[in-house]
C-alpha cells in the first residue's frame, strides 16, 4: 500500500515538473513574436532617394559682432572681452543671506558704497545673497571678512565659490546678478 502511494506521488512530481517549462515556453514564444510584429524597420535611409539636397550655411554674425544694445542705449560703450579674465576656485564674503528682497537691496547698497570690490548679487530660491570680492586665497578672503565685520557686517561669513581671476568681462557694470 506504501508503494502505491509513493509511485503515484512520483508520477504526479514527474507530470508537473515536465508540464511547467512549456507553458513558459509559449509565453517566450508569444511575447518574442510581439516583439517582432511591433518592431521598426531601420533599414531606410531616406537621403538615399536623391530627391533633395541640404544647403547648410555658416551664420552670418559671429558672437564678436554681437552688441549689447541696452548698455549702448544707457550710454555705456560695449565692453572690450579681448583681456577679460575666467572663472577658477576661490572665496567670496557673504555679507547676507535673506528671504527678505528689500533688505537684501538695502544690504546691496550698503555694500557698493562701502567696498572697492566687486560686489554680487545672487538669488537662490528662496534667499536673496550678496556677496563681495574675488579672493583667489582663503587668506585674502578671511581678510576682506575682517574688512567687513569692521565696516559694520558682523554677521558675514567667507564661502568658496568660482570667482573671476583677471577683469570680468562686464567690468563696466557693478553689482554683478552672480550665475555661479
Amino acid at each position: 500500500m506504501n508503494f502505491i502511494k509513493i509511485i503515484t506521488i512520483l508520477l504526479a512530481g514527474l507530470l508537473f515538473f515536465c508540464a511547467g517549462p512549456s507553458q513558459v515556453q509559449r509565453k517566450k514564444d508569444q511575447t518574442k513574436k510581439k516583439a517582432e510584429q511591433f518592431r521598426m524597420n531601420e533599414d531606410f535611409e531616406p537621403t538615399s532617394l536623391g530627391d533633395y539636397s541640404i544647403k547648410v550655411q555658416e551664420p552670418r554674425v559671429s558672437k564678436k559682432d554681437v552688441v549689447d544694445i541696452k548698455n549702448i542705449l544707457r550710454g555705456n560703450e560695449a565692453p572690450d572681452t579681448t583681456n577679460a579674465g575666467h572663472k577658477v576656485s576661490g572665496y567670496r564674503v557673504q555679507l547676507i543671506a535673506t528671504r527678505d528682497e528689500a533688505e537684501a537691496r538695502a544690504v546691496l547698497r550698503e555694500a557698493v558704497i562701502s567696498f572697492e570690490e566687486r560686489v554680487y548679487r545672487t538669488f537662490d530660491d528662496p534667499y536673496y545673497k550678496i556677496r563681495v570680492g574675488d579672493c583667489t586665497s582663503r587668506f585674502e578672503a578671511d581678510e576682506l571678512q575682517q574688512k567687513a565685520a569692521e565696516m559694520g557686517f558682523l554677521e558675514s561669513w567667507v564661502v568658496q565659490t568660482m570667482v573671476w581671476e583677471g577683469p570680468p568681462p562686464d567690468s563696466q557694470t557693478q553689482p554683478v546678478d552672480d550665475e555661479n
